[in-house]
């Protein structure tokens, strides 16, 4: 998952404006009782299949999954490899495994100067890293925002934004809250307007930011991983099955020495999940449409592989049915639920719970709205083309614990391993949970990719008109 971590906030600053965003032994296999329905597709998922691609995908060996690293070269070979094994085609830039992309590496070099003012108050130092955590995409120049409004712009970021910002970044919730008191309002009654329909933001009174830091760029090229699976009866028509392969590489060492941020859960899981539902697709009847896997590329770094691909696509988007995305799996214990991040106004989230169901589970929506998690999976980029998109992640209500057992496990990962080198894979694992939802995922691609119906944008989705611009290329 792009960067953010559970209940923090994300800031976001475009010349004048800054836009804070709410973010708020061996792997136990079986499925455990209360998960699994009649005739379930957890029967052809192996949880030790998933358990093994995580030990080589979020092994030391791999180096943490930086693009443009040997990391790359060890996951990219791993992962066609598999798509070959299961008897994939390769789908990628001139009949290979592989769509080249090229990305600009900025890095902040030297320290980092930023503040908030409020009224006639003095400046309020911010320290980078532990109330506010910036960076800069902008191809050029270095950063120097001295005194910028602010603006609450709710939970998200408009879909219209494709240019490069001058800044970005996420602050601490506790960062937020000062910063909403001293400018005279509630946080929280702030959280509950925007999670309203027909929010729009607002400018923060007399409050204004600085931030200042020189910049390092460079070029690099990385790669999304392609592998299609061909359909029997409209071989045209496209089911994309997503998830990101990259994580941060080596960082700085922890309390134990250990500096590589495996990126176990995030997001070794959902690799570990597309290969075996390729490989139990592959092995199965042949679906009416073609299933499209891609393992994508600097998702971490702002959705870029997915963005490249949407804006270079090797199959046509307006006839790609869906693209359907996973994120995170959790290790911490099956649940009777399954989610989608954000609210997607898509019928696809009818479509996932349907799936669930039929698995004996149950659907829950995104609990966090506030965390903006619609807009950083790469599900997003795809909807932004158009493509009726969801990313699929993990339930809370866990089998033993109940909600508030899940949302204390969450918790504690985004506390202790999110983003850091304590994000492995470990053989106490409980792989029921990463089973059983892989299932769900799979039960789902095959009801798309076996249907005559193009899921669709609801009513009032902002990328409805986009959908529907091209419907003349899906009539029969």
């Amino acid at each position: 998952m792009a960067r953010a971590a559970g209940r923090v906030v994300g800031l976001l600053a475009v010349a004048s404006v800054l836009s804070l965003l709410v973010v708020g032994c061996s792997a136990r296999s079986a499925v455990g009782q209360g998960v699994q329905g009649a005739g379930s597709a957890v029967d052809a998922i192996s949880g030790d299949r998933l358990a093994e691609h995580l030990r080589v995908l979020a092994s030391d060996g791999f180096e943490g999954r930086a693009p443009a690293t040997v990391g790359e070269e060890k996951t990219v070979a791993y992962i066609s490899g598999q798509f070959a094994e299961a008897g994939l085609r390769p789908a990628g830039d001139a009949g290979g495994w592989t769509q080249a992309v090229t990305l600009a590496r900025t890095e902040i070099a030297g320290p980092v100067a930023a503040s908030f003012t409020v009224g006639d108050g003095g400046a309020w130092s911010l320290v980078n890293g532990e109330d506010i955590a910036l960076e800069t995409l902008h191809p050029e120049g270095d950063v120097s925002l001295r005194g910028v409004p602010v603006v609450f712009a709710g939970f998200g970021i408009t879909a219209a934004a494709t240019y490069h910002l001058p800044v970005r970044g996420w602050m601490q919730r506790a960062t937020a809250e000062r910063l909403f008191a001293e400018a005279g309002l509630s946080f929280e009654a702030a959280r509950r307007e925007a999670q309203q329909a027909g929010f729009r933001g607002r400018a923060l009174e007399g409050v204004a930011f600085s931030a200042g830091f020189a910049v390092k760029r460079s070029r690099i090229t990385s790669h999304n991983v392609l592998g299609l699976l061909p359909g029997a009866g409209r071989a045209d028509e496209t089911v994309i099955v997503s998830g990101h392969w990259d994580s941060f590489g080596i960082g700085e060492p922890d309390e134990t020495g250990d500096a590589i941020i495996n990126g176990a859960v995030d997001n070794a899981t959902a690799i570990a999940s597309m290969l075996e539902i390729a490989r139990v697709m592959a092995a199965g009847p042949a679906p009416a449409r073609s299933v499209l896997f891609i393992a994508l590329t600097a998702e971490e770094s702002g959705l870029l592989g997915a963005t490249h691909y949407a804006a270079h696509p090797l199959r046509p988007l307006a006839t790609t049915a869906a693209a359907i995305n996973m994120e995170m799996w959790s290790p911490d214990g099956p649940t009777r639920d399954i989610s989608s991040w954000g609210l997607g106004k898509v019928s696809l989230e009818r479509a996932l719970e349907a799936a669930a169901r039929a698995e004996g589970r149950t659907y829950s929506p995104d609990p966090e709205l506030e965390a903006g998690f619609f807009y950083r999976a790469d599900h997003f980029a795809f909807a932004q083309a158009g493509v009726p998109a969801i990313t699929v992640g993990p339930g809370m209500d866990q089998l033993d614990g109940g909600v508030e057992g899940g949302r204390a496990a969450r918790a504690d990962y985004f506390a202790r391993r999110y983003h850091q080198p304590g994000d492995e894979f470990d053989e106490g694992w409980d792989m029921r949970g990463p089973t059983a939802d892989t299932a769900v995922v799979l039960r789902l691609v095959r009801d798309v990719a076996g249907s005559a119906a193009w899921p669709e944008w609801d009513a009032g989705s902002e990328f409805r008109a986009m959908r529907e611009s091209t419907a003349d290329m899906r009539a029969r």
